[in-house]
């Protein structure tokens, strides 16, 4: 009643809408460390246990985790990314008359792919790298010297205040919301810009 506090997509678990809602632990680690697409090792890099106990999902993400960071080639990599990239966003990232924070141009999945390639990239030799948060990549990312200061410093601003706005847009709604309208005249905005100050 009080509305959804995660969206799950159940196209992005194994076997799709069509498998089993959870998996046993040993079929998680199975099938996470057979040949898997880019996009599949991409979506591992934020996997993080939501309750653990026993230590179960710990134990299963550090065996496949040096799986998840296998070096990768830099070139198929960086295709495979941008590929998926552009799909989300010809898909879901355009609707007519709205901006979109979250799949569209300039969104926060460009600051998530963007982290993601880099992560995928580096991770294997830099286990640093190896975090679910995109802000902890981020600062890893230029601690281990592959993003300056003032890289990091601009894309952790821009994806604070992006993901500000997120926030503020569905706690106006009360419901999953990623988009406003790009009437600037539109009374929605208005309010949305005093909720942002």
């Amino acid at each position: 009643p009080s509305g959804i506090l995660y969206e799950i997509d159940m196209r992005l678990r194994p076997h799709g809408t069509s498998g089993t809602l959870i998996s046993p632990v040993r079929y998680f680690i199975e099938y996470h460390s057979s040949e898997r697409e880019i996009w599949e090792r991409q979506m591992m890099t934020r996997c993080r246990p939501v309750v653990d106990r026993q230590a179960l999902a710990t134990r299963a993400l550090a065996t496949i985790t040096p799986i998840i960071y296998a070096s990768h080639d830099p070139g198929h990599l960086r295709t495979e990314i941008l590929r998926m990239r552009k799909k989300v966003q010809d898909e879901l990232g355009q609707p007519q008359g709205k901006y979109e924070i979250k799949r569209g141009s300039g969104g926060i999945m460009d600051i998530d792919f963007l982290t993601h390639y880099l992560q995928l990239l580096h991770g294997h030799a830099c286990p640093a790298l190896r975090t679910p948060s995109t802000r902890s990549a981020l600062r890893q990312l230029e601690r281990a010297g592959f993003t300056n200061e003032q890289q990091t410093r601009d894309l952790l601003v821009a994806y604070d205040f992006l993901k500000r706005l997120e926030c503020v847009l569905r706690v106006a709604d009360l419901k999953n919301v990623n988009v406003f309208s790009t009437d600037v005249h539109d009374a929605a905005n208005r309010r949305l810009g005093r909720a942002m100050g």
